[in-house]
């Protein structure tokens, strides 16, 4: 398979609307290759090897906008120009921990690697099935602190659970409360990704992303947050 030009093109577009939109374009433009695991030298990225973005592209930018402002953050896919998926592996955990060390956010290496551990598999005949990526990266230069997602989808419905189940009980405080809404999503839904979001130990949050197995009301999922009246509005 050869690379495509187009989608390295793309990906190249969005930096340089990154560095428009920065405070400090050099540095968000470095934030975004790093996220990707290159550098400015790549020309193209395999079609297929990301589904970060319907079009194969395996970078995304993110702005937000708030009391305090305005704020743009990218998201990144790394290593979607290898042909190994070995390679793959090792750049996205690379990339992973680099960012960690960039973003100020080193409280949160021992419980990435705990979730590496739990979540993704460790041996490489398992990992093998993993053909548009590992993780999902998020970062901002003008902001401490980033957010990742691992890939589950390869575990499979049930193992995906119970790797979930696992990996909760280990990185909360208190998982008991998390434990039975996982209960509950298990018979309507196929996890998706899972990781943490923070800076700190203090302000970091164990999230879960999923996927309905079919079409039903938010209120029958059982969880009370999804039948509240502040998500009713927001939907």
């Amino acid at each position: 398979m050869i690379p495509s030009a187009r989608i390295g093109q793309k990906a190249r577009r969005l930096i340089s609307l990154a560095e428009q939109l920065a405070g400090d374009p050099g540095r968000m433009a470095d934030c975004c290759y790093q996220l990707i695991g290159a550098d400015s030298s790549v020309k193209g990225f395999f079609p297929g090897a990301s589904c970060l973005n319907n079009d194969g592209t395996p970078l995304q930018l993110c702005l937000t906008s708030g009391h305090k402002g305005i704020a743009l953050r990218a998201i990144g896919d790394p290593g979607a120009f290898y042909t190994s998926t070995e390679e793959r592996y090792n750049s996205s955990i690379q990339t992973l921990f680099s960012v960690i060390e960039s973003n100020d956010a080193q409280e949160l290496s021992p419980l990435a690697k705990e979730t590496i551990a739990l979540l993704i598999p460790q041996a490489y005949e398992e990992r093998n099935a993993y053909k548009q990526g590992f993780v999902w990266i998020a970062a901002s230069p003008d902001q401490p602190g980033i957010a990742f997602y691992l890939e589950m989808a390869c575990l499979g419905l049930e193992n995906a659970w119970l790797a979930v189940e696992r990996w909760l009980a280990r990185v909360l405080p208190s998982p008991n409360a998390a434990r039975r809404m996982v209960e509950t999503l298990t018979r309507h839904c196929v996890v998706a990704s899972a990781g943490l979001e923070g800076g700190t130990l203090a302000n970091t949050r164990a999230k879960i992303y999923f996927r309905l197995l079919k079409p039903i009301g938010l209120g029958a999922l059982g969880v009370d947050i999804f039948s509240s009246t502040e998500v009713k509005d927001f939907l």
